[in-house]
């Protein structure tokens, strides 16, 4: 019985022992892969925040784009309206009568 014991401790050691000395040479490489997986996650990341960034940089200025055109439409209608109304007061056309007439019609 006793060399069975014997046996068993030793194999249960041996495994134990393996295993710990396994662990301890090994350790710095799964560390450094690791790190290695931590550092290609970052530089994902930032290659899609960088992506992200550009298309939205476009976005910005195609509505940046599109706003200057709106307002230059704007002062266009502005100037067009004014010189109507120039040319209803110049020909002595109450044009504030015209204005009440076409807020009642709607």
């Amino acid at each position: 019985m006793d060399s069975w014991v014997e046996t068993l401790i030793t194999a249960v050691g041996s495994a134990g022992g393996g295993g710990f000395f396994g662990w301890l040479f090994t350790r710095k490489k799964t560390n450094a892969e690791a790190k290695g997986s931590e550092l290609e996650n970052v530089e994902q990341a930032i290659k899609i925040w960088r992506e992200t960034a550009e298309k939205l940089s476009k976005r910005v200025d195609e509505l940046s784009r599109e706003v200057d055109e709106l307002r230059n439409d704007l002062i266009s209608v502005h100037r067009e309206n004014k010189q109507l109304k120039d040319y209803l007061y110049k020909k002595g056309i109450d044009f504030t009568l015209i204005q009440k007439e076409s807020e009642t019609d709607n």
